[in-house]
């Protein structure tokens, strides 16, 4: 039986044992989940690592490597992600612009839709304005794993109509160093997924949400920031209805080989690289990698 308990701020504060009962629930019970921000955002602020790196941006060369000569991950929990699924998503540093979804399927070759290389925009920025080294900061750079998605499409006015992919990290830098290229091994640009992991990050999704950007002035719109998970464009904005969760899932399953039904989104599976492709404050599009293709 699945449990979801959303609850607000002021009701939290009425509660004195509230964040132990919900850490307790978590620990019993997998699929027990709320929003992390309204459990207690003071404690947001206390697992932070002040670690700096030289240069968070991945240069050229490094991306074009990423790209194209991942390893294969054969060695990896015994090749639990070979002939997967690589997922890229390039970003500005500036995270309060929208990143770049990209996507390689079973046979390595990157996803294809009307003669193009597939696409789509995604936003990682903590609407908190948290940076990644902090709980429900911003979703750091790095290396994670994609392994299916959870078991109900709740909650969605903060998660949206469709069910969220899960992401987990690599459980040390030795092994975080099998999904990366010879050129990128020695470089800063992944490892903010280390500080994150080795803080107690928890929970990272990709997900929708039924909530509505109503600034359109905003640089993100008309994405709704997260508490520092991925999000995808979702409701009608002038005009559009935006359905992006459906479209990712539904491309993740046929770039594995599966019929894009409900039932084959347990099965996703494979590896995301995130990546800060540029510190210019704008929306990463396909144009600043073309010249990669």
């Amino acid at each position: 039986m699945r449990i979801i308990i959303y609850i607000s701020f002021l009701s939290l504060c009425a509660f004195a044992n509230t964040q132990s009962y919900f850490e307790e629930q978590l620990k019993n019970n997998p699929h027990f989940e709320i929003d992390p921000a309204l459990l207690n955002p003071q404690k947001s602020y206390q697992k932070k690592n002040k670690t700096k790196f030289k240069n968070t941006i991945i240069s050229k060369k490094q991306l074009r490597d990423l790209l194209f000569n991942t390893p294969d991950y054969a060695y990896y929990k015994n090749g639990k992600y070979k002939n997967k699924l690589k997922v890229f998503l390039l970003c500005s540093s500036d995270r309060s612009y929208p990143c770049l979804f990209l996507m390689k399927d079973i046979n390595d070759d990157f996803v294809m839709e009307d003669n193009s290389v597939w696409r789509l925009p995604g936003l990682a920025l903590s609407r908190h304005g948290l940076p990644y080294n902090i709980t429900n900061g911003s979703t750091p750079t790095g290396v994670m794993t994609l392994d299916s998605v959870m078991p109900l499409a709740n909650n969605t006015k903060w998660y949206g109509e469709y069910r969220r992919v899960i992401l987990n990290w690599i459980p040390n830098d030795n092994l975080m160093n099998q999904f990366l290229p010879v050129s990128s091994k020695n470089s800063d640009w992944w490892k903010q997924a280390s500080i994150a992991r080795d803080i107690g990050r928890k929970y990272l999704r990709i997900h929708g949400t039924g909530n509505i950007n109503t600034d359109k002035k905003s640089s993100y719109y008309p994405h709704f920031a997260t508490s520092g998970c991925i999000s995808t464009r979702e409701g009608k904005y002038d005009g559009t209805v935006y359905k992006d969760q459906r479209l990712l899932l539904d491309k993740m399953m046929t770039s594995l080989q599966l019929g894009p039904i409900f039932s084959n989104e347990v099965l996703i599976e494979g590896v995301l690289y995130v990546a800060n492709i540029t510190n210019k404050k704008k929306k990463v599009t396909f144009k600043d990698i073309e010249d990669l293709f």
